[in-house]
């Protein structure tokens, strides 16, 4: 991350007091040093992008104490890759919001009102709130094991992030470790996960489509 042209000078600073409070994670952003912090990584290959993108769709995680977490959601067809290109750009990431609050900021950045979005199903009072602000929402299905059906799904593309929370969150979220062997089991961590929780719910709008090799 240090070498990414796109990290700002406030970032580059940030990511070297992670070497004083927080070495596993400093190696984790700043050397780019991936199965030695975070054994189980679920997206470990990803590109950064800098630019805006029309969504196509919206995911939206719902929180109080911890942060709401809108993303903008696009996926390309690019002529000669095996694999869509899914952009996910981070747009709000604020925690302490009511639906008022999360409300006046979808309106102050310009969230659009044409676009699906589709939000965590466990604040229904909040989806209603939205949908009366008049914005088009609805709720992501859940199910057993519908988490990782969304992770899989997402897994199918060549991912494109922006930054910074959500690359935070990607750089540490990891699939849960057995105890008695130490390694990867199919259940992500819930925790940093706002973002990436969002990602997945909006990637829901998109058909299932498929390539001819994939690997896990």
């Amino acid at each position: 991350a240090r070498d990414n042209k796109f990290v700002d000078e406030h970032y580059l600073k940030t990511l070297e007091r992670l070497k004083l409070t927080n070495p596993a994670k400093y190696k984790i952003y700043a050397l780019n040093m991936w199965w030695e912090g975070n054994k189980g990584a679920i997206y470990a290959d990803y590109e950064i992008f800098t630019h805006n993108i029309i969504p196509q769709a919206i995911g939206l995680d719902f929180w109080y104490n911890d942060p709401n977490a809108l993303t903008y959601i696009r996926e390309e067809d690019i002529e000669g890759e095996g694999r869509k290109r899914l952009y996910v750009q981070e747009k709000i990431h604020i925690s302490g919001q009511t639906s008022q609050q999360l409300i006046r900021e979808m309106d102050r950045i310009g969230v659009p009102k044409d676009v699906v979005i589709i939000a965590d199903s466990a604040r229904p009072e909040m989806i209603a709130d939205i949908q009366g602000a008049g914005y088009i929402i609805e709720w992501v299905k859940k199910y057993s094991r519908s988490k990782q059906e969304q992770i899989d799904k997402v897994l199918w593309y060549s991912l494109y992030i922006n930054w910074p929370n959500i690359l935070n969150e990607i750089a540490t979220y990891c699939r849960k470790l057995d105890k008695q062997t130490n390694e990867a089991i199919d259940i992500p961590n819930d925790w940093d996960d706002h973002l990436m929780d969002s990602m997945v719910y909006g990637t829901t709008y998109f058909k299932s489509w498929e390539i001819d090799v994939y690997i896990w």
